[in-house]
């Protein structure tokens, strides 16, 4: 048909040979999961294990072709805390995806990230999501705070607001 399209993957999906043959029919978009920019956080809560220099890899041989990059990141999630998260920005500044895709995380049942975050007391075991934008309550990482990276993170991303030092 012709028409251009978008996929989402994980870096560890993503190959020369079959980024030439999406590139062939017409793909605009490739979404690949960062989730978070610390290797050890993705690999201790997230069960992710790809690492930071595999996701440098797969943006710069998607960005080899020619093809659009979107970051698909987490944030506000259980035992991150403000300099976790500013690991994040600091791997989004070296990847440089055309456009990052944010949210909240959205502690669903029967996951194992809703268990720590039952289990740590940032939500309620009775917990019902019903607004995406709100954050679940974390002494190490204040609800303002959270808020405060989320409404600015282009901003952080492309450097136009510094990254505070935090020891």
């Amino acid at each position: 048909m012709g028409l251009p399209f978008f996929i989402q993957t994980r870096s560890e999906t993503v190959r020369e040979d079959y980024l030439k043959k999406l590139k062939e029919i017409n793909v605009s978009t490739i979404a690949i999961g960062v989730e978070h920019g610390s290797e050890e956080y993705r690999k201790k809560y997230m069960n992710r294990r790809m690492s930071n220099s595999e996701l440098q890899r797969s943006f710069a041989l998607v960005n080899k072709y020619g093809i659009r990059t979107t970051a698909n990141v987490i944030m506000a999630l259980p035992y991150e805390d403000e300099k976790t998260f500013q690991e994040t920005i600091k791997l989004l500044r070296i990847l440089k995806p055309k456009s990052i895709s944010i949210s909240y995380l959205q502690p669903f049942h029967g996951t194992v990230m809703r268990e720590m975050a039952v289990k740590e007391g940032h939500i309620k075991p009775d917990h019902i999501i019903t607004d995406s934008t709100k954050c679940m309550r974390m002494p190490q990482f204040s609800a303002e705070k959270i808020r405060h990276y989320y409404e600015n993170f282009q901003k952080y991303v492309n450097g136009e607001i510094e990254l505070e030092q935090i020891p």
